[in-house]
C-alpha cells in the first residue's frame, strides 16, 4: 500500500535534524572578538565545505542549546499532532485529512533560526497526523 510508504518518509524527517544540525569543527579567532553575534560570526571558521543550521546561524557556544530545542519542538509537534488528528480524521474521514496534511508538509520554508523553529514544531504537528491517520487508515483495510 502506498500509505505505508509514507512512514518511511516520516522516519527520514525524524532523523533530519542528525544531518540538519551537523556540527563540524571551527576554530574562532581569539584577538578582539567584537560583543555583538553578527561581529563574532566574522571570527568564526568552519573546517571544510561544510554547511548545516550551526554553520548557517553559528549555532556554537552560548547558542548550542538551540539545536537541542529543535528536537524537542519536534517531538511536541508529534504530541500535538497526534492528539489533534485523530478526532478530526474520526469526524471528516481519513483520507482528506491525511492528504490534506501531506499537502500542508510542503510548505515549511526557513530564512532564519526563529522561523526555523517555529516551522519545525509545525512540520511535527503535520508529521503526527501523517503517522497517525496514515497507520489507522491502514489498519481499516487490513483488519484485525
Amino acid at each position: 500500500m502506498i500509505v505505508s510508504y509514507f512512514q518511511v518518509y516520516v522516519a527520514c524527517q525524524l532523523m533530519l535534524i542528525v544531518l540538519v544540525g551537523a556540527v563540524p569543527d571551527y576554530h574562532i579567532d581569539q584577538e578582539g572578538i567584537p560583543s555583538s553575534r553578527a561581529e563574532l560570526a566574522k571570527h568564526i571558521h568552519f573546517a571544510g565545505n561544510f554547511t548545516s543550521v550551526v554553520t548557517e546561524w553559528y549555532l556554537i557556544e552560548q547558542e548550542a542549546y538551540k539545536l537541542s530545542l529543535e528536537s524537542s519542538l519536534f517531538f511536541s509537534g508529534l504530541l500535538v499532532g497526534n492528539i489533534t488528528f485523530g478526532p478530526v480524521s474520526d469526524k471528516l474521514s481519513r483520507k482528506p485529512v491525511y492528504i490534506s496534511v501531506k499537502i500542508v508538509n510542503r510548505f515549511f520554508l526557513t530564512p532564519n533560526y526563529d522561523i526555523f523553529a517555529v516551522s519545525w514544531f509545525f512540520v511535527g504537528i503535520v508529521n503526527g497526523g501523517v503517522v497517525l491517520v496514515s497507520f489507522v487508515l491502514t489498519q481499516e483495510y487490513v483488519g484485525k
